[in-house]
């Protein structure tokens, strides 16, 4: 589940449900912990894109922004690849 806060709303996503699954499949690195703040504002317009495809693949590290990758397949090799930077703690020395 995401959760997002911030001035512009609150927003929550659930990709796991008992009558649907919404994850077909996933894999992830043993004892990673990974928290990381983003835009409500812009994960939601990237949310939107939903609307022409079902397929989503999300990408996350720690290292690099977060991937939305929006695929098509009735259309071989075509996606919408889109990346979403996490907010940055300002350094107030």
């Amino acid at each position: 589940c995401f959760t997002a806060n911030g001035n512009d709303g609150v927003m929550k996503v659930n990709l796991f449900d008992d009558d649907v699954d919404y994850v077909t499949e996933f894999s992830i690195e043993e004892q990673l912990k990974l928290s990381l703040d983003y835009s409500s504002k812009h994960f939601s317009n990237f949310c939107q894109f939903s609307r022409l495809s079902k397929n989503l693949n999300l990408g996350f590290s720690a290292e690099f922004p977060m991937q939305f990758a929006f695929e098509f397949p009735e259309q071989e090799n075509m996606f919408v690849r889109m990346y979403l930077a996490p907010r940055m703690e300002e350094d107030t020395k």
